[in-house]
């Protein structure tokens, strides 16, 4: 990339920010222990993941997707940095 001039980052960004999934763990995880308890069984824990994730409403995931973009942005005018929190 560096032949072609294709600027490269140094450090790539690891950030839950810009993970789309990072937003329904927490509803998802909730829901699991509310209505299985703590699963103990990989089947038990499969099933009550996949159920949690059927469940997860079309306007959540829309809302985690535009959420995506408005990170996006903020990261682009903080030039990468993520000082847009708090």
């Amino acid at each position: 990339m560096k032949k072609e001039g294709i600027p490269i980052l140094e450090h790539i960004g690891n950030s839950p920010d810009m993970n789309a999934i990072e937003g329904a763990w927490m509803p998802m995880r909730i829901e699991i222990t509310q209505d299985w308890g703590a699963p103990h069984t990989i089947e038990l824990t499969d099933g009550a993941w996949r159920g949690a994730w059927d469940n997860l409403s079309q306007d959540k995931i829309r809302a985690l997707v535009a959420r995506m973009a408005a990170i996006n942005t903020l990261i682009i005018e903080h030039e990468g940095g993520n000082e847009f929190h708090g």
